[in-house]
């Protein structure tokens, strides 16, 4: 591909990933392609390796791992804006062979071995501009010309320290950063991608963005209303990921050499590096394979391991990881307010989120929904693609005026309406059923079901609570059941003539304004009751 040289120069999407890193741009068709290296990879290894003489970064940084583990450094855009006493710094510690340790301002360093013995130190800052030097010269081949930015995904829950750091390694490689997309909102906007204004429009959903990277499980919940989405809740697990499947498999085949040639593998640092490579291969393909080899030549004592292992037995292997997996979504979806089924659309993301044993457990979660597993995009590039998307209106901007572009960079962006408080149903016990949550997103929409009492009626009064009213996690047995005072009657709904026992729908909206809808509908005699709620 080639820029004219009348064009500016363009805004690309960056995914800047803890295992590999991906850019991509939108083209003029409006589909997003995702750059490829100078190997003709769409995915960089986030690695960078010294050599006693020389520096790797990316695919050629990937091949020390085997050669050269303690002085290959890995995950290092996790530890942006860490102090090294952070529990996360001690986790790389007892996973990896390089050194981490305090340097000047108790900022965290690696140290790596040059030529003659020699000692040098590294932030993760510093580490990562290399990387995203390759990636820039990779970029600027793929597309002809200088690169105006990038619009860099970041977590969801971002720190300062993280944004800082991130944001002055890409100005230092050359790739100043333009604006920051969420990783959850990036996911999704790489499927809204192609869809009319008038579809967005239309749109109320609930979305999983499911993100399985290399080093942490990442959760999001975000309500997509409108075509606006706003985050609802996330998680972070930062204990699994695909390094823990590929402890896993290095355990198991390090057991395997051991019994079979008495050896015993454990702290040598150049065999577990060039197990640890080869255990990420294995595992990459029985995602796509019912079995796979696991070779490495002269991995100790100048004996090799060759082995295979078929998909039924690592799922045996991972099934406790799989288990938490599960666990950490419910609890996510509670932790927000929902159901499982009302959750419309799980969107996969991070490589490992392609394990089929791992899918098919997600699943089983939202079967009897029609809840959709969303894949046709390749998890590895779903947020770059989304990046690329966004990066594509920064395009635009900046090709028709300059200003433009600056005020769509301003802070003041617009952001999501919210509800203010509570509103939901008090039971005859007295106690109060929130339906919608205060910092709900507008618009938003609930449906409760009850059914019609023994006399063929319905009755339901609202009530709107105050601002602080608690999140289900927080609610304790008091809050659980206030006392009707603390909480505003704000409508009455009711239907007669009705069967006993007849099924009965409650809607209630949230719309733009702030005013709140609410309907009572019989659905099998079709009587309805509706009322419009003002603004207070």
């Amino acid at each position: 591909m080639s820029a004219s040289e009348d064009k500016p120069a363009p805004v690309v999407g960056l995914s800047l990933g803890s295992h590999y890193s991906a850019l991509a741009v939108l083209t003029q068709e409006g589909s997003a392609d995702v750059i490829a290296n100078e190997d003709g990879d769409h995915l960089t290894p986030s690695v960078v390796a010294f050599g006693q003489d020389e520096e790797f970064s990316g695919t050629q940084a990937k091949a020390q791992e085997g050669r050269n583990a303690a002085n290959t450094l890995v995950e290092f855009t996790a530890l942006l804006g860490l102090p090294a006493d952070s529990p996360t710094v001690d986790l790389h510690r007892s996973r990896h062979p390089f050194t981490l340790t305090s340097g000047t301002e108790g900022r965290l360093v690696y140290q790596v071995s040059r030529a003659g013995d020699v000692k040098e130190s590294f932030t993760p800052e510093q580490v990562t501009t290399k990387l995203l030097t390759r990636l820039r010269e990779s970029a600027q081949a793929y597309v002809g010309s200088d690169l105006a930015g990038v619009c860099l995904t970041v977590p969801a829950d971002a720190s300062p320290a993280f944004l800082a750091e991130t944001t002055s390694a890409c100005a230092t490689a050359g790739l100043p950063v333009l604006q920051f997309i969420s990783e959850p909102a990036a996911a999704i906007l790489a499927y809204q991608a192609g869809k009319s204004p008038a579809e967005l429009r239309k749109t109320d959903e609930n979305v999983l963005v499911f993100d399985f990277g290399g080093s942490s499980l990442k959760l999001a919940v975000v309500a997509v209303r409108g075509g606006t989405s706003t985050i609802l809740g996330t998680s972070q697990d930062p204990e699994l990921g695909g390094t823990t499947l590929d402890e896993l498999l290095m355990k198991h085949f390090a057991n395997e050499f051991k019994r079979k040639h008495n050896i015993d593998i454990t702290g040598n640092v150049k065999a577990e590096g060039k197990l640890r490579a080869e255990c990420e291969r294995t595992k990459k393909t029985l995602s796509s394979s019912n079995s796979a080899p696991c070779t490495v030549e002269s991995l100790a004592q100048g004996l090799d391991l060759s082995s295979t292992l078929n998909r039924m037995r690592f799922d045996i292997m991972c099934s406790k990881v799989y288990g938490k997996v599960a666990s950490d979504v419910e609890a996510l979806i509670q932790k927000v307010g929902l159901r499982n089924d009302q959750i419309s659309e799980v969107i996969l993301a991070g490589g490992s989120s392609r394990i089929p044993k791992l899918q098919s457990r997600l699943a089983s979660l939202f079967s009897g929904g029609s809840t959709r597993i969303r894949s046709e995009i390749t998890a590895d590039e779903v947020l770059a693609r989304g990046a690329a998307v966004q990066a594509g209106l920064l395009n635009d901007y900046a090709s028709e005026d300059a200003d433009l572009l600056a005020s769509a960079l301003k802070d003041d962006a617009r952001r999501a309406s919210h509800t203010s408080k509570t509103v939901g149903v008090v039971d005859a016990q007295g106690a109060f059923h929130p339906i919608l949550y205060h910092s709900t997103p507008i618009p938003s929409r609930r449906i409760v079901h009850t059914k019609a009492s023994a006399d063929g009626s319905a009755y339901v009064a609202l009530y709107e609570g105050e601002k602080d009213a608690p999140a289900p996690e927080e609610e304790d047995e008091k809050a659980a059941k206030p006392a009707l005072a603390e909480r505003k009657l704000i409508a009455e709904l009711a239907l007669t003539g009705l069967k006993a026992d007849e099924e009965v729908e409650l809607t209630v909206q949230a719309i733009e304004g702030g005013e709140l809808r609410a309907g009572l509908r019989a659905l099998d005699s079709a009587t309805s009751e509706t009322c419009v709620i003002p603004v207070a």
